[in-house]
């Protein structure tokens, strides 16, 4: 029987094939404190104002997200996190990509969304959303909530298109690797920095290196020209 989990393949091909071979492509991107997740996919000079009406607006491109230059062919990992942010403009209590995990957010910019869900995460954490080629629009996903740490820890996240959610780390608390599912006829991965207005005012950064799984069958095929390669070499040697 095949095994149809694409992480249960993954783990019995780097049993036989170096380490990294079940990752297909990856990238590192540098994300802002200041990139604010609903302004992804936005035209430049698209603003969310302050719902105060007090400071300045968060605005493209000075507080867009980041795009993730790779192709969604497959499932994503996010590999590794570096770096710290912090709200103000003075490192007061910064937070790495899980965030303070004892104070929550939600989106609190009104009628701002953009045609993107509300999500209710730990405040500095790292957050995603994938989009499809449009300029996104339209009615909001349902909202998702991670308060917890069981919420957090998930194995396998498959969000909605233009559904926010929530990244972390990229391993749950024991440190198992976490897989995110790429929703149908989504084209791009943008990331950003949880928090609920004035991005702004926000400091510091995060270093992500984010990868795309590849389908069982193409490590299969590597794993197999692996054997091969090491078979013969040994009929030299002998």
């Amino acid at each position: 029987m095949v095994p149809q989990n694409k992480s249960v393949w993954c783990f019995l091909a780097n049993l036989i094939v170096p380490a990294g071979l079940c990752l297909s492509a990856q990238t590192t991107v540098t994300v802002s404190a200041q990139a604010n997740p609903w302004l992804a996919g936005m035209p430049v000079g698209t603003a969310i104002p302050d719902p105060h009406g007090v400071t300045p607006p968060d605005i493209v491109p000075d507080q867009a997200p980041v795009l993730v230059p790779l192709v969604l062919d497959n499932d994503v990992q996010v590999l590794a996190v570096t770096g710290a942010t912090w709200n103000g403009p003075a490192p007061v209590t910064p937070v790495g990509p899980e965030g303070d995990t004892t104070t929550f957010f939600s989106f609190q910019a009104g009628d701002y969304y953009f045609g993107k869900s509300d999500v209710y995460a730990p405040f500095m954490s790292l957050v995603g959303v994938f989009l499809d080629d449009a300029i996104p629009a339209g009615d909001p996903p349902p909202t998702l909530e991670f308060f917890t740490q069981q919420s957090r820890d998930y194995l396998v996240l498959s969000p909605l298109l233009r559904q926010v959610f929530f990244i972390g780390d990229g391993r749950t608390s024991g440190g198992a690797q976490q897989q995110i599912g790429v929703p149908a006829g989504a084209t791009r991965l943008y990331l950003g920095v949880m928090d609920a207005y004035q991005w702004w005012g926000n400091a510091g950064s995060l270093s992500v290196t984010v990868a795309v799984v590849p389908e069982p069958a193409s490590i299969l095929f590597a794993s197999s020209l692996l054997l091969v390669g090491t078979r013969r070499r040994r009929i030299k040697l002998w």
